[in-house]
């Protein structure tokens, strides 16, 4: 539940900042954020389980895969997808998009966006891992 004294972002003001400013970095949560707003383009919302619960589809659309296609072709914009999902799936479903960065396994394992797709990105961690 959010504050009672939570103010959203003014819609208009937030399109004239976007519009006017000369570069822009956007994180991109998969699973909240796109997940929830671009619903309506990912198809199938839920289905009934067995056990009744609910599950979500969370293979990117066709028309969500344009939409991020487009907002990484603006040169103004460095879009990176943050998501909890491994590594393997980002590859499958964004890798043909160019300049898109990502970051999955909640951010541990990252890879910056780059103009030539067939160029074979390594992922990177964080951090590294020392032997305890």
């Amino acid at each position: 539940k959010l504050n009672p004294n939570f103010q959203h972002l003014n819609k208009n003001s937030l399109i004239q900042a976007y519009k006017q400013s000369s570069k822009r970095l956007i994180f991109l949560d998969y699973e909240v954020n796109l997940i929830k707003f671009f619903l309506i383009f990912l198809g199938t919302l839920v289905s009934d389980t067995p056990d009744n619960e609910f599950k979500i589809d969370l293979k990117p659309s066709s028309r969500l895969i344009k939409l991020l296609n487009s907002l990484s072709k603006d040169e103004k914009n460095i879009i990176y997808i943050v998501t909890g999902r491994e590594k393997s799936y980002l590859d499958q479903w964004f890798s043909s998009i160019k300049n898109l960065g990502l970051a999955g396994e909640h951010g541990f394992f990252y890879k910056k966006g780059t103009n030539n797709i067939e160029e074979n990105r390594e992922w990177n961690e964080l951090f590294a891992i020392k032997d305890w």
